[in-house]
């Protein structure tokens, strides 16, 4: 072989290298992205993941109001809700003579306070007490299952989310 064509080889194997190390350079780019992607991925599933279990307690959390809290909630609701049942039309009408409430401005306010008058005299009559004990029992159970309703509904779609990943 003549000293001409053992350059030419060397050159080209030169030119082979190069080519080599950018092919290297590139492929280690790639495969560095990728990496990162992936755990850029696992990052947000995770996340997605505490988001969804957080959800899922906050929904599991039933708010049941106290008992004093619901009844005056539902007689300013409707203040003749429970009428003859725990409480009569002439006990509100005498409520409605004190000067306590007289002086009240608004009527959500008098009604807020009537209610409070007339729970504590729910709890001091055994018979009313235990009708309202009913009544808030029923409430309660209401909420939970609007709860588990909601619940349901949450692990309903984390269950198609997964299908459709």
């Amino acid at each position: 072989m003549s000293c001409n064509q053992c350059e030419l080889i060397l050159q080209r194997l030169s030119q082979l290298e190069s080519k080599v190390e950018e092919m290297v350079l590139a492929n280690s780019a790639i495969v560095s992205r990728i990496a990162n992607n992936i755990e850029l991925k696992i990052d947000i599933l995770s996340n997605a993941e505490n988001i969804i279990n957080n959800q899922k307690a906050k929904v599991s959390e039933v708010k049941v109001k106290a008992k004093s809290s619901f009844f005056k909630d539902e007689f300013k609701k409707d203040k003749n809700c429970y009428l003859n049942n725990l409480y009569t039309q002439d006990e509100i009408d005498e409520l409605y003579e004190l000067d306590e409430i007289k002086k009240k401005s608004k009527e959500e306010h008098k009604l807020s306070k009537i209610g409070e008058y007339i729970y504590k005299k729910i709890t001091k009559d055994s018979t009313k007490l235990a009708e309202l004990n009913r009544i808030y029992e029923e409430y309660k159970e209401k909420q939970k299952a609007l709860a588990q309703e909601a619940e349901d509904s949450l692990l309903g779609e984390q269950e198609e989310e997964k299908e459709d990943n």
